[in-house]
C-alpha cells in the first residue's frame, strides 16, 4: 500500500491516537505493493490524547499534498480506527469532501466526514 518516512516506533506516548498512529503506520508499510494507488507519509504525528495528523502523497488524489487530521472516535479502538483510516479513508476517493479541502502551506487538509476540525490545531 505504501511507504511512511515515520517509523512506527517514533510515535512515542501512549494516548489513544498514539497507539492508533502506530497501528496506521504499520498498515500502510506492511501492506506495501498491494494497492496500486500507493500512500507515502511524509509526516505523522499526535495532536491530542485522541487526535492525530498525517501528512502524506497518493496518486488518487492528484498531485496534491494531503493531510488528515483525524480523532480516535469514542466507542472505537485504535485497532478499529486504523482499519478504517486505511482502508476507509486514505483509499477512497475524496468526493465531494474535495470541496472542502483547507489548504496550509501546501497541504491539502481534510477531517473525514467533520468540515469543523479539518486543520491541525497546530497549524491554527
Amino acid at each position: 500500500m505504501g511507504m511512511s518516512h515515520v517509523a512506527p516506533d517514533e510515535v512515542v506516548g501512549d494516548s489513544r491516537a498514539a497507539q492508533t498512529l502506530r497501528l496506521l503506520l504499520k498498515g500502510i508499510v506492511e501492506n506495501a505493493g498491494y494497492e496500486p494507488n500507493e500512500v507515502e507519509v511524509h509526516e505523522a504525528w499526535v495532536e491530542a490524547d485522541d487526535v492525530f495528523c498525517l501528512v502524506y502523497d497518493l496518486p488518487l488524489h492528484g498531485s496534491r499534498r494531503m493531510g488528515l487530521r483525524r480523532d480516535v472516535d469514542e466507542g472505537w479502538t485504535p485497532d478499529e480506527v486504523a482499519g478504517a483510516v486505511l482502508v476507509g479513508e486514505l483509499l477512497e476517493p475524496l468526493g465531494t469532501l474535495a470541496d472542502a479541502l483547507v489548504e496550509r502551506d501546501g497541504v491539502w487538509w481534510w477531517e473525514g466526514d467533520e468540515p469543523s476540525r479539518r486543520m491541525p490545531y497546530s497549524l491554527e
